[in-house]
């Protein structure tokens, strides 16, 4: 199963929150691998190199 997560932190009362976005990789009840999915709509995405 793929799990696509939006987080939004904030810290404290003043601090401006901190968007996030992972996908999850969950297979047979256990995570197994998470990648960091950029906001920006520009951003510069290309295939992991082994």
């Amino acid at each position: 199963m793929i799990v696509d997560v939006q987080a939004i932190v904030k810290e404290r009362r003043d601090t401006e929150p901190t968007s996030s976005r992972f996908l999850l990789l969950i297979v047979a009840g256990e995570l197994k691998g998470s990648q960091n999915v950029p906001l920006e709509p520009a951003a510069d995405c290309r295939t992991e190199e082994t």
